[in-house]
């Protein structure tokens, strides 16, 4: 009786190891499932609004018109020595600029920008987001005291 006994609380054992076993493993795949949809979710949220925000970009405001956007220097980045860049990160996105980037330059204060983020920042407010100083040309075209050094 006693061996039967002990036979009967050895398989009870294994079955409750092997149920738990099989319950964590359901859990941990249930978690990876969810860790998946919150992370698509946020992904498509984080592209929805970068396509929102690229739409309003280019709305009017107080600073520049496009043609007077198109009359400011562009450069492509090719070295972190370009000495047409004063520093190595974009004030307006604060990323850092890397090869082969699209850059504009401001020609008064000699800033450089992203090129995208300097138009989005300039149709707004028609100074450098970091010196306030005039970016080059008032609306509509006229150009004031353009240097390029």
């Amino acid at each position: 009786m006693g061996g039967r006994f002990l036979i009967v609380t050895i398989r009870i054992i294994w079955a409750s190891a092997l149920i738990s076993l099989l319950l964590l493993l359901l859990a941990a795949i249930s978690l990876i499932i969810y860790h998946i949809v919150i992370v698509s979710r946020a992904c498509r949220r984080a592209l929805s609004s970068n396509i929102n925000r690229s739409d309003e970009c280019f709305k009017a405001g107080n600073g520049l018109s496009l043609e007077d956007l198109e009359k400011l220097p562009c450069f492509e980045f090719s070295t972190p020595d370009d000495e047409r860049v004063s520093a190595m990160n974009c004030a307006v996105c604060l990323e850092s600029f890397e090869l082969g980037d699209l850059c504009r330059l401001l020609p008064l204060c000699r800033h450089s920008f992203h090129a995208y983020c300097a138009d989005c920042w300039l149709v707004r407010n028609p100074v450098c987001p970091i010196c306030r100083s005039s970016s080059g040309h008032r609306r509509g075209g006229d150009e004031v005291g353009m240097s390029y050094d």
